[in-house]
This record gives structure tokens, C-alpha cells and sequence, in this order.
């Protein structure tokens, strides 16, 4: 239905007004869709063959969502000096709308990214940001997911209070918001910080529990790798 409605809009024989924030808005939702079955790089070709309508949208709301998915598409795809940089385009338009969940989005992207650079500190840094702009705009989901990269940034550095902190926050929430995808993803990352400290129970059982919980195309291997490692 979207890929239909996005057809029509581009046509120009159909009188639509405000044509290029029609399309904007209908690119955004058919990226949304693809995400979540792992279709990165569609998601990313999709948005780069409608970069040119964002000048004429003339809405800071969508940019700033066009380039917080085109960020995050871009560190799917291990692309990340491109994610970082459109992560900052992500800030600025957020920032140009006074757009709080947006805004959170971008620093999320930036703090994910760090994170697998190995730039902890750094992510560390902007994953806290995200969390405290979703917090105060009553997001929990996307606080969930900040709470997530906080821990495992953590857990990377070797603090592992401060980690098992975090991600008892974000598991918390996901089980409160019935979200199973972040509850995996806390779980296996808790595993991931209990294995590193040498506490085999609760780490296999926190990565067994990821692993029931793990779904998706893109987390079910990670969940895997994880409770394999926590076997070893």
C-alpha cells in the first residue's frame, strides 16, 4: 500500500500539494517497515533516491527523521564515517524543529556508533544524552534502547557495575513495554558482562533468556554468538 501511495505521488498527472513533503513522509514510513526484517540496504538506497525532495519539503521534523534513519542505515551497513556525519545533519535539523525525540534518535545513532568504533567514553557520552531527552519526553522505548548502548559501552570499558546498571534499566522498561526485542538485547548483553567478570551461571542464563526472546533476522545470530561465547 505504501509502495502504491509513494507511485501516485511521484506521478506528476496526480495534483498533489506540498508533493515533495508527501513523498518525504511516505519514504519515511516505508523505511520504518524494512528495518525491523533487516532490509538495510533497501532501506538506504530508498533514501538516498529521495535525498533531492528534502530541500523542497521545507519541514525540519522530516529531515531530521530522513537523516536519523539514513544514519542508522548507513552503521547497519558498517558505513561509519557516513553515519556519523549524517548523524550531526540528524542533530542540526532536530535541534532547527526544538524536536526532543529526534534529537534523542541522533545522539542514540552517534552513541551505537562509537560504541562498535570502540570510542566507549564517547558513547558513552551521547548514549547518557539520549537516555536523559527520551526520559524527559516520557519515551521509554527509545530510553530503553539509549539504556542499552549505555551498558554495553560500559561493559566494554570494563565497568561493570555502571553496565549491569544500565542494562537492568533497559530490561526493565522492555519488560514493562512488552518489547521483547530490547529484552534480548539487554539480556545478552548482560551475559556478555557477567562472562567477562567470569560469572558463568548468570551469564548463560541471562544469554538462554536473550536467545528465547531473539526474533528478528538481524538479533537472533547476535544472541547465538553471544550464549556460544558464554559456553566456551
Amino acid at each position: 500500500a505504501i509502495d502504491e501511495a509513494l507511485r501516485m505521488a511521484k506521478a506528476a498527472s496526480v495534483p498533489i500539494a506540498d508533493r515533495d513533503r508527501v513523498i518525504l513522509g511516505l519514504v519515511i514510513r516505508r523505511a520504518r517497515s524494512l528495518h525491523f526484517v533487516g532490509g538495510f540496504a533497501a532501506i538506504l538506497e530508498l533514501l538516498l533516491e529521495h535525498a533531492p525532495e528534502l530541500e523542497g519539503a521545507g519541514d525540519a521534523t522530516l529531515q531530521a527523521e530522513f537523516y536519523f534513519l539514513l544514519a542508522r542505515n548507513y552503521s547497519m551497513l558498517g558505513r561509519s564515517q557516513e553515519a556519523t556525519a549524517v548523524a550531526a545533519d540528524a542533530i542540526a535539523a532536530a535541534q532547527a524543529a526544538d524536536d526532543m525525540s529526534m534529537l534523542g534518535r541522533a545522539y542514540y545513532v552517534l552513541g551505537l556508533e562509537f560504541s562498535w568504533l570502540g570510542r566507549y567514553a564517547e558513547s558513552i557520552v551521547h548514549a547518557r544524552r539520549a537516555a536523559e531527552l527520551f526520559r524527559g519526553i516520557g519515551d521509554s522505548s527509545w530510553e530503553g534502547q539509549a539504556c542499552w548502548v549505555l551498558g554495553f559501552s560500559h561493559g566494554l570499558l570494563g565497568e561493570v557495575d555502571a553496565a549491569l546498571e544500565a542494562e537492568a534499566q533497559a530490561r526493565a522498561i522492555a519488560k514493562n513495554i512488552g518489547d521483547v526485542r530490547l529484552e534480548s538485547y539487554s539480556d545478552w548483553t548482560t551475559g556478555f558482562v557477567y562472562a567477562c567478570v567470569g560469572r558463568w551461571r548468570e551469564a548463560t542464563e541471562h544469554c538462554e533468556s536473550a536467545l528465547r526472546t531473539a526474533f528478528d533476522p538481524h538479533n537472533l545470530p547476535i544472541a547465538r554468538a553471544f550464549l556460544g561465547h558464554t559456553y566456551l
